[in-house]
């Protein structure tokens, strides 16, 4: 329908036309019910009738309108009129950034001022799960009091597909795009659009980025970063050229200038990933301004920064110096009093670095380094660092590395990798640490083993089982059969986990036990017999110092005690060192490790995973469910009821104890729904119903089990399924009536899947087995009506979904294939049928319909929520299929740096004199 001046639409009176773009005609508007000026969005006919964009550009929208940022302009609501779609938005008044822009760059302070509030904004959006996709000066808005509004937000992902026409300006060409947000697709203006979007490639908050980089680098500059005449002649110079670095400012700080080289780096893997760290360096520039880069300067980063350009940079001047001196001077040997360096060591950008450790030396560093932390596609490698110079690099074949461990002389590292990528079966590898020849495979490794490593002074690699008892495997330094050795001794009340080596061939180890809470202690292992010695209370990584002390972290506190070697019992109790080591909450471990010349290495962070939070999931986004900060633990999994009325989870206490609590998922109210002073609670199941949960208790042998809650009940937990000494059991679900639950009995191929009568909500009865070897059974659920089990087995090498017939007796029909997933959860379908949600290796909810004869429909994606897969931890799927999930904290951002202490044996020699 045609509109024109002083038309209604609604209750809005159009006033005037003051924009026109790739979305549609923008109109100032009067909102005559609340008496405002507002901004008025009225869409393409050939876009609103298009359903597939109008409804992605409705979910975007509401995703926009969630947004509440002073540096945003806000979105108040979609509207349809006799086939017109509009959208209501904040009037924001002024002038663009692009109107500025044509009379010439900004000052070095203003540009600075106003960056500072694009980047306050795009950090907020960034957090809410919103990427801008398409920033550049004309969605940017000067108010009159100094004020920056950023204009549509989040709404390019909608954006309809046009063409550049000729004689217009291409920096203001139409935004570019096609259907959906998948991989051929191309998002962006092309003068500002990042070189991941020219390809057609998936993006993530990197490429807004790199608009960042584009608009900053205009607003000091007076032109753009990336010319050009046409659309191509733009997406070529955004894919291949560099800016023309000597239009930058000669007075501009040099910090500033290395931060639009950062942001402008063609690789997303290698660019600067936070647009926070871009907010915290222009602060830092505004408050304490360092030397001007000067022209000289900034001619020398034209140069396309490689994955160490930036981070080797930095480590140049006083770590590679520093440490080269060191190295130098006090070589391998025990520290002395002298002078102590601390150090970050940067890892290459785009990576994130796990669990560090350095060789016994003192000469490299190696860790381990993701790109995404927490993805299951996270490219995972092993890096090693060599701290008289700047060379870090990958040790060949050591993607999706699981352990690793120096030789006892520093020149060799083993490690534990598949034999081939996304393969089941892995080996132990060690190579030369200088690289001089490809790494040597020494024998395969089994999956009974444990996930860690130690080198013994004798050439040989130590292993421990994950059996009950634990078993000792020796593998030869030079390759070979293992050798299984002695056990563990029987009176070891726990689980050892190997740490590190004493210099007479001890190994120092971690104890986890339980006595009432879950607890680690350091203790030390004798190979030879066997036997282990608890060595203090409350403590991982235990490593000796070349003064002799024993030295490990304690919930991000460093401590020591004096060791005696011939005793190997500690002489006194230990003595705070140092605080603020990374440390996991859950886990309570702290990653350091100690060379024989005193270097320590740590990261960096205190005490992480307290400040976790609830939030849904859903096409448009992520969303807080609550504001409340919790411990949740993971991967102790969330269960939502049938109908997604309820929730269950578990929460830590500050006693360290696991608990179960629950809400209503429409009105946020966590309470205490189960727990024990004296055991852990974890994998809470509902009925259909929601009036029974069930949930496991472990901790106290006389006690463990599985127990019930009625709902609305005042009575305690009651327990139906006692856990037999020694004997796994795990809690799968809840069938629908409450008449039964299943459980997992036993392990490895002796285990089964059983269903245990209930009456009333009491055990009766004869448990039935369902199916044998459920070992590699991941999870289990009976249909609503109660004619289908539908289970997660990894029989066939990879995680499948199969249904079976189910019968009141318990016979089961054959196994049908439904789909590869992790997860699957009964839900009724749009057509009222029992269908399956399913969850996928790559982060997608699928709806899958069963027919009668068990026949099975392509799998419909309804959720890909692959972007935000870092940032959760246990999640459940709800009847829309959309997720309720834990949001990891910010105090869990992962580490971009690796502390590193020079000389940390003299200060521990001066402290403890």
């Amino acid at each position: 329908m045609p509109v024109e001046s002083g038309q209604s639409l609604l209750h809005y009176r159009l006033v005037e036309k003051i924009g026109e773009g790739g979305m549609g005609a923008v109109w100032k508007a009067l909102d005559t019910s609340l008496d405002r000026a507002v901004a008025i969005k009225i869409l393409p006919d050939h876009f609103a009738l298009d359903a597939e964009r109008l409804s992605r550009f409705e979910r975007e929208a509401r995703l926009l309108a969630s947004l509440n940022h002073p540096g945003i302009a806000a979105a108040y609501g979609l509207h349809e009129l006799r086939g017109l779609r509009f959208l209501a938005m904040e009037l924001v008044l002024g002038e663009s950034l692009a109107e500025r822009l044509t009379r010439g760059p900004l000052p070095v302070e203003e540009a600075l001022g106003i960056a500072r509030q694009i980047a306050v904004a795009l950090e907020a959006a960034h957090e809410n799960g919103v990427i801008h996709r398409d920033l550049k000066p004309a969605n940017i808005q000067l108010a009159p009091d100094g004020r920056v509004k950023i204009l549509d937000f989040g709404l390019a992902k909608a954006c309809v597909p046009d063409s550049a026409k000729g004689g217009t300006n291409p920096s203001l060409s139409p935004t570019m795009t096609s259907a959906g947000t998948v991989a051929g697709m191309i998002l962006g203006t092309a003068a500002y659009m990042s070189p991941e979007q020219a390809r057609g490639r998936v993006v993530d908050r990197r490429a807004d980025v790199w608009g960042f980089g584009c608009v900053l680098f205009e607003m000091l500059a007076g032109k753009r970063a990336f010319p050009g005449e046409t659309v191509t002649d733009l997406l070529v110079a955004v894919v291949k050229e560099e800016p023309d670095w000597s239009a930058l400012p000669a007075e501009m700080p040099r910090r500033i200038q290395r931060l639009i080289a950062r942001c402008l780096v063609k690789d997303p893997h290698d660019r600067l990933r936070d647009v926070g760290d871009a907010r915290l360096e222009i602060e830092e520039a505004l408050t304490r301004p360092d030397e001007p880069a000067g022209l000289a300067g900034v001619a020398t980063q034209a140069k396309r920064p490689t994955p160490l350009a930036l981070g080797a940079a930095l480590l140049a001047g006083a770590l590679v110096a520093s440490a080269a001196w060191w190295i130098a001077t006090r070589g391998a040997g025990p520290a002395g009093p002298g002078a102590v360096t601390r150090l970050s060591l940067t890892v290459p950008a785009g990576l994130f670095p796990g669990v560090p450790s350095i060789s016994p030396d003192g000469r490299t560093v190696a860790y381990s380094a993701a790109e995404r932390p927490g993805s299951r596609d996270a490219g995972l490698r092993l890096l090693l660092q060599d701290l008289s110079s700047s060379d870090t690099r990958t040790v060949p074949g050591s993607e999706d590395v699981q352990a690793f461990a120096f030789s006892p002389d520093g020149q060799w590292i083993a490690f534990v990798a598949p034999i081939a990528p996304q393969s089941s079966r892995a080996r132990i590898f060690k190579a030369p640490v200088g690289g001089q020849a490809p790494p040597l495979a020494l024998c395969d490794w089994d999956p009974a083993w444990d996930d860690r490593i130690v080198w013994l002074p004798d050439g040989d690699l130590l292993v421990l089982t994950d059996t009950r008892p634990q078993q000792l495997v020796r593998v030869p330094g030079g390759g070979g059969s293992p050798k299984i050795g002695t056990s563990v001794a029987a009176d070891v009340p726990g689980r050892l986990n190997l740490a590190s080596v004493l210099p007479d061939g001890g190994v120092l180890a971690e104890l986890d036990t339980w006595d009432g809470r879950y607890r680690v202690d350091p203790a030390v292992l004798d190979p030879g017999t066997g036997a282990v010695k608890r060595l203090a209370t409350d403590g991982t990584s235990p490593t000796i110092s070349p003064t002799g002390h024993l030295v490990f972290a304690r919930h991000g506190d460093l401590l020591a005690a004096p060791f005696d070697p011939s005793s190997r019992e500690l002489r006194s109790g230990p003595v705070s060192i140092a605080s603020g080591l990374r440390s996991d909450l859950y886990s309570y471990r702290t990653p350091l490790a100690l060379a024989r010349n005193g270097t320590l290495v740590h990261l960096p962070g205190g005490a992480v995973g307290g400040k976790r939070k609830l939030v849904h999931v859903g096409p448009a986004g992520l969303r807080p469910w609550s504001a409340d900060e919790r411990r949740i633990p993971d991967p102790n999994r969330i269960d939502a009821s049938a109908d997604g009325r309820w929730l269950a989870l578990v929460l830590m206490n500050e006693d360290g104890l696991f608990e179960i609590w629950g809400s209503e998922v429409a009105r946020p109210s966590l309470r205490r729904l189960g727990s024990f002073p004296t055991m852990d609670c974890s994998s809470p199941a509902w009925s259909a119903d929601a009036r029974l949960l069930a949930f496991e208790c472990s901790g106290a042998s006389d006690t463990d089990g599985i127990y019930l809650v009625r709902m609305g009940a005042t009575a305690a937990p009651e327990r139906v399924i006692a856990r037999e000494a020694g004997e796994p059991l795990d809690l799968l679900s809840v069938a629908p009536d409450g008449s039964a639950l299943l459980v997992i009995r036993g392990s490895g191929p002796d285990s089964v899947v059983l269903a245990v009568p209930l009456d009333g909500g009491a055990a009766r009865g004869t448990p039935r087995v369902l199916l044998d070897g459920a070992g590699t059974i991941r999870g289990a659920e009976l249909s609503r009506d109660g004619s289908m089990l539908a289970y997660v087995s990894q029989e066939s090498g990879r995680f499948e979904v199969l249904v079976r017939r189910y019968s009141a007796e318990g016979a089961l029909g054959p196994p049908v294939p439904v789909t590869t997933g992790l997860s699957a959860t009964w839900s009724t379908g749009p057509d009222g049928r029992e269908s399956l949600l399913c969850r996928t290796e790559s982060s997608q909810i699928v709806r899958v319909a069963l027919h009668n004869d068990l026949t099975v429909s392509p799998p419909v994606v309804l959720l890909d929520f692959s972007e935000l897969e870092p940032q959760l931890l246990a999640a459940t799927i709800l009847p829309d299929g959309t997720l309720l999930a834990a949001q990891r904290g910010e105090d869990e951002r992962p580490p971009q740096s690796i502390r590193v202490v020079l000389g940390f044996g003299s200060e521990l020699a001066a402290r403890l004199r």
